[in-house]
Order: structure tokens, then C-alpha cells, then sequence
């Protein structure tokens, strides 16, 4: 409904060169002076249209009515529970070699600084598109941001004190000799090489005491030359850890808010745990929270002594959004699960509910995700024999399965993870 308030607003959106040409429209010949009048009255009202639509579009996208909600959503106990919404198709990305697993003595040995939770009260979650395209082979096609990539290298070296002025900034793209070796290599095996292929996927710069790079998927490593001794008495507790590399690298992890999170607990097979130590920004709301978790950490990684010896800021670009979608609950994604509508890496068709060890929200932050789409992620007991009690001390093993977190009616193509992976 086009109220007076909102006419006099989309009117205020409109360029007066365009309402001007509109009043002062004359054809070439001229019919009846009624006709002209509607004519221009037409063509006025649909700019107002326009205008009143425009001025009425939320940042997700989506059209909005006079009280902030989606155009074209359907309620039900005014609670939007379904928006038009682009269909996802979702996949398992690039697993790699084997298979998402875990070898641990109880499923409590597995610990998460994941903020969520299940009684959090989320009836949407954001989905974005990667702004990086890739071709079969991995290769970036667009979306490369190198402005960015140079400006997220100098703003961590000045972070860690270095002069950004007095650095030498190098980059791995191919010199034109290696480009037509390479060239001539792949002369009839039928694959069309980008001109992409060519480009650089990292700068790079050193100092005495560092080496700096950052990739084209906005992850600056920061290593250091000589790793840092940690005192024994905390090298092997990953919570003290933190706290200390809160408290000497506070300039360097620059947030207000930072939220120590320690993850990982599984074992090697020799029964040794790892972990992995990383910090996020607290923000004032659930979802803030778990995109930050997600989407915007610094890990600090210890070598093989204890030493730290690398620095990981982990800052993927979510400028592509594409909405926020109707999620389901955990119970509903376990019945999902139950019906076989899962992604997995895992050698085994889903054993039962009954071998559900745990269950977290996440999303799935690989480079060569098309979408970051939130999924339940299942910890599911699997059949002993792909871990032999000989090699793995008794421990249990545990493998992966998702579920996506949004409604089932945004998934364009089911067939593609119904579990038949491998």
C-alpha cells in the first residue's frame, strides 16, 4: 500500500531531470491532449512505483513493506517462515585425500570455541556467495581482490611494528619464459588454460625476523624466522596458551572484544592430543557471533617443541550476500540425517542416530565453497575397521556428516548429497 508518506518519500528519491521530462513530454504528433496527459501521468506514476520499491529495499536484498518485512514472505504466527529466496545447490566442495575423521577415547575429548548452541532462538542465518570463481581445476577465474590482498599484508606488518614503508613486496605470478613452458606442456590435452592461470595467488614480503604472505583467499601468515620459546608450564595447556598469547600479542590481535576459542582434542595415533588456539571478536547479537567465529579468527600455531611459530588472520570476504535464509533446528536435521540427505567425506553410508556423538552449527569456509551455506555438522561413530584397534590404542573413531542448516525448500538439487560419495 502506497501510503502519502511513503509517495512523498519515493517522490524525493526521483531525479526532477526525469519528472521534468516526463510533465513536459510533446510526441512528434500530437493526438488527443487527454491521451498526453495520461500518458505523462502514467509514466510519473510508474517512477513513483519504482522510487517507492526502491526506497523500500532492505540491505539482504529483499524488498520490504512499510513495517521492515520481506515482500513475498508467508507467515505464520507472524513469524516469516519462508522468503523468495534463490534456490542453493550445495556440494562437498574440496575434501581432499581420505576422509574428515577423529580418533578419540570419548567423544568429550573433542572441544569447540563454536559460540552456538542450541538454545539460541535463530530463525535465519546469512548465506554468501564466494566472490572467487573457480574452474574445474581450481583455478581462479575472477573475483580476485589484489587491492585488498596488498592492503591486508601492509596493515598486519604495521601491526607487528615493522617499517610498511621500507618493505620489498614480491608475488608468484609466472614470468613469461615459465608462462610458455607451461603452455607448451598442455598443448593437446584438451584443457583451455585461462589467462588467470598466469596471475598471482599470493604476495609476499621478509624481513629479518618474518616472512609475510597473504593468498587470494584473504589469509595473511605471518611466520616467524625464529619460533618463539613458550614457558614449559604451559606449553601443553592450550587455555593457558591463549591467555598468554592474549595478553603479549594484544597490538598484534587488535580487537575489542576478543573470544579466546580453542578447538580440535583429537589424537594421533599415539594417543598425543592437538588443538588448535584462535581468537574472534564478541559482537552484541548470536549471529554476529558466529560469523565472526566462522569467518574472522587468528589462530596462533606452535611448531613441533612448542613454539610459536606461526600466526594465521583468517579474514574471508563476505561482500556477496546473497540473503538470509529460514533455518531448521538440530532435531530436524537429524532426521534429515536419518533419511540419507547429508554430505559426508566418510567411507560408510550414516550407521543410525543412535552413533550421534555431538552436533555443532557451522558453516563450511573451504576456498572452493561456490556459497557459504551454514550446516549442522554431525559427529558419528563409524564401523571400528576403517580404525584399527592395533594402530588407534582402542580409541573410537568418529567421522563427519552434514546437514544444511537452511529450509529444504532453498535446496535446488537433493541427488547431489544423498550420501553416495564413495
Amino acid at each position: 500500500m502506497i501510503t502519502s508518506e511513503l509517495f512523498s518519500e519515493a517522490m524525493g528519491k526521483l531525479d526532477p531531470k526525469y519528472l521534468d521530462e516526463m510533465l513536459g513530454y510533446q510526441p512528434k504528433k500530437k493526438p488527443k491532449t487527454v491521451f498526453v496527459k495520461y500518458v505523462a501521468l502514467a509514466a510519473v506514476l510508474c517512477l513513483v512505483i519504482a522510487a517507492a520499491v526502491w526506497a523500500n529495499w532492505d540491505d539482504s536484498g529483499l524488498s520490504v513493506d512499510e513495517n521492515d518485512n520481506p515482500l513475498g514472505a508467508v507467515y505464520e504466527d507472524d513469524t516469516v517462515y519462508s522468503v523468495d529466496l534463490p534456490m542453493l545447490t550445495v556440494s562437498l566442495g574440496d575434501s581432499g585425500m581420505g576422509f574428515e575423521g577423529y580418533w578419540v577415547y570419548d567423544i568429550s575429548d573433542l572441544v569447540s570455541g563454536n559460540p552456538w548452541n542450541e538454545d539460541m532462538e535463530l530463525s535465519t542465518l546469512p548465506v554468501y556467495q564466494n566472490v572467487i570463481s573457480y574452474d574445474d581445476y581450481h583455478v581462479p577465474l575472477s573475483g580476485v581482490d589484489y587491492d585488498k590482498m596488498s592492503e591486508l599484508l601492509y596493515e598486519v606488518a604495521g601491526r607487528l611494528g615493522l617499517d610498511t614503508e621500507a618493505l620489498e613486496i614480491t608475488d608468484d605470478a609466472y614470468s613469461e619464459e615459465r608462462k610458455q613452458s607451461v603452455i607448451k606442456s598442455y598443448e593437446g590435452s584438451g584443457y583451455d588454460i585461462p589467462d588467470s592461470y598466469f596471475d598471482a595467488t599470493r604476495y609476499m614480503c621478509e624481513t629479518d625476523d618474518y616472512e609475510i604472505e597473504v593468498n587470494t583467499y584473504l589469509t595473511v601468515m605471518v611466520t616467524f624466522k625464529n619460533p618463539v620459546s613458550v614457558s614449559d608450564e604451559i606449553e601443553d595447556d592450550p587455555y593457558a596458551l591463549a591467555e598468554y598469547f592474549l595478553e603479549e600479542y594484544s597490538e598484534l590481535i587488535d580487537m575489542e572484544n576478543p573470544t579466546i576459542s580453542i578447538d580440535g582434542g583429537d589424537r594421533s595415533i599415539y594417543g598425543e592430543q592437538s588443538f588448535s588456539i584462535a581468537f574472534y571478536e564478541t559482537t552484541d547479537d548470536d549471529t554476529g557471533n558466529i560469523l565472526s567465529y566462522n569467518f574472522k579468527k587468528i589462530s596462533f600455531i606452535c611448531n613441533s617443541d612448542g613454539d610459536l611459530w606461526m600466526i594465521d588472520f583468517f579474514n574471508v570476504d563476505l561482500s556477496d550476500k546473497i540473503g538470509d535464509y529460514p533455518i531448521i533446528t538440530a532435531d530436524e536435521a537429524t532426521e534429515m540425517l536419518a533419511e540419507g540427505k547429508y554430505l559426508t567425506s566418510a567411507p560408510v553410508e550414516f550407521p543410525g542416530v543412535e552413533y550421534i556423538g555431538k552436533v555443532e552449527l557451522i558453516y563450511r569456509t573451504g576456498a572452493y565453497e561456490e556459497n557459504f551455506i551454514p550446516y549442522y555438522r554431525f559427529y558419528v561413530e563409524i564401523d571400528p575397521g576403517y580404525g584399527d584397534s592395533f594402530y588407534t590404542l582402542g580409541m573410537t573413531t568418529y567421522a563427519a556428516y552434514y546437514v544444511p542448516a537452511i529450509s529444504e525448500e532453498y535446496i535446488s538439487d537433493l541427488t547431489v548429497w544423498d550420501g553416495r560419495f564413495n
